[in-house]
C-alpha cells in the first residue's frame, strides 16, 4: 500500500500542474529559502497533503536542502522525545522562521520535491 502511495505521489511531482505549482511557490518566495534566504538548492515543501493536487499557496514552503533537512530532523527529534519521558523535547525553532504555525506540522518525509 506504501509503495502505491509513494508512486502516485511521485508521478504527481513529475506532473505539468505541479510543475506550475512549484514555479508560482518559487516565485512568490522570490527564488530564496524562506528561513535563510538562500537562493541555493531550493526545495518546495508540502506543509500538508490534505489538498494534494490542489494544493493552496500556504500548504507550499520554498526551503533550502539545508533548511528543509534540519526542519525535518527537528520534527523527527520532537517526535523521538514525545515517546521517551525521560528526555525532555528538544526547544521548538526560534520564532522569526518564516513558517507559520510550524508546530502543527507531521514529520512528512515523503514530501521531498528535490528538483522537480
Amino acid at each position: 500500500m506504501v509503495e502505491r502511495i509513494r508512486a502516485a505521489y511521485e508521478r504527481y511531482l513529475r506532473s505539468d500542474d505541479w510543475k506550475v505549482k512549484r514555479e508560482r511557490a518559487l516565485d512568490r518566495a522570490e527564488r530564496r529559502c524562506q528561513i535563510c534566504y538562500s537562493p541555493e538548492g531550493l526545495e518546495v515543501h508540502h506543509r500538508t497533503y490534505e489538498r494534494l493536487g490542489q494544493e493552496r499557496d500556504m500548504d507550499l514552503t520554498v526551503l533550502c536542502g539545508s533548511c528543509h533537512g534540519s526542519f525535518h530532523e527537528l520534527l523527527r527529534m520532537r517526535q523521538r522525545a514525545a515517546f521517551d519521558e525521560t528526555e525532555p523535547p528538544p526547544p521548538p525553532p526560534p520564532r522569526h522562521l518564516d513558517i507559520p504555525d510550524y508546530n502543527a506540522l507531521g514529520d512528512d518525509d515523503d514530501d521531498d520535491e528535490k528538483g522537480q
